[in-house]
């Protein structure tokens, strides 16, 4: 059967997140008196005479892209009536969830951590699925990045995989949680902890990564809407948050 070629678009609302150290103390100091007088925001013109923008704090995350909560799809075949879904149609796999919690700063060479987010609303991508029949949203995967020890509840889509046999993921699955009677709606959520048990074992074989669809990211166009800041001490507690 010839194959057909399904372009996504990933629109709706999203940004860019970013979080950072900061090293030198004054700096720091600078930055929790904003925080104090609640005027510390994604972009200080004069901390201690210079600029503090956001985007220059990367070291800990830096990402952009659409928030799975609050996105859709536009599905588009050439020669056919394109269609909007809304992305929670498809699946959303945590590939990670960045913290600061306990980080190991005994050397003192940090003095807290700044970051914050620009949040916009437009289309952040595209993904192309060669398929012999028709786009089936049950097969579309999400890989996100969950914010909401850092930011907020928003899981940004960095990755995207299509499975139309999920044989390989039910095989690695039931390798490492020992249980046949895992059923297929509960596949990806086992499928987090049978990585972190092979990670343990010295596995490093992700069955996902044999699905994976490219996301260009060439072609968002975003408007901001509002602004993210935050600031955590250098022990990771959190000092700050405001929108």
């Amino acid at each position: 059967m010839a194959q057909r070629t399904f372009k996504i678009t990933i629109f709706g609302y999203g940004g860019e997140y970013s979080l950072g150290s900061v090293t030198d103390g004054e700096s720091f100091e600078a930055l929790q008196e904003l925080a104090e007088n609640s005027e510390l925001s994604a972009w200080n013109d004069d901390v201690n005479g210079d600029e503090v923008n956001f985007y220059d704090y990367d070291d800990v995350l830096n990402l952009y892209g659409a928030d799975y909560n609050q996105a859709n799809l536009d599905i588009a075949e050439e020669g056919r009536e394109s269609k909007t879904i809304s992305a929670s149609n498809s699946f959303n796999f945590s590939l990670s969830n960045p913290d600061l919690y306990g980080v190991d700063n005994e050397d003192n060479d940090v003095a807290g951590y700044f970051g914050g987010a620009s949040i916009e609303k437009g289309t952040f991508g595209e993904v192309v699925i060669e398929s012999d029949s028709d786009f089936d949203a049950s097969c579309l995967v999400f890989g996100t990045v969950n914010l909401d020890e850092t930011f907020n509840s928003s899981e940004i889509i960095t990755k995207a995989y299509y499975i139309k046999d999920w044989t390989p993921i039910k095989d690695f699955v039931h390798k490492y949680m020992d249980d046949p009677t895992i059923a297929d709606d509960e596949l990806l959520y086992s499928l987090r902890e049978s990585l972190e048990y092979a990670e343990d074992r010295g596995d490093s074989y992700n069955p996902l990564n044999e699905f994976e669809v490219e996301i260009d990211f060439d072609n968002i166009d975003t408007n901001g809407k509002s602004s993210i800041a935050v600031l955590f001490d250098q022990y990771g507690e959190n000092l700050f948050y405001s929108e």
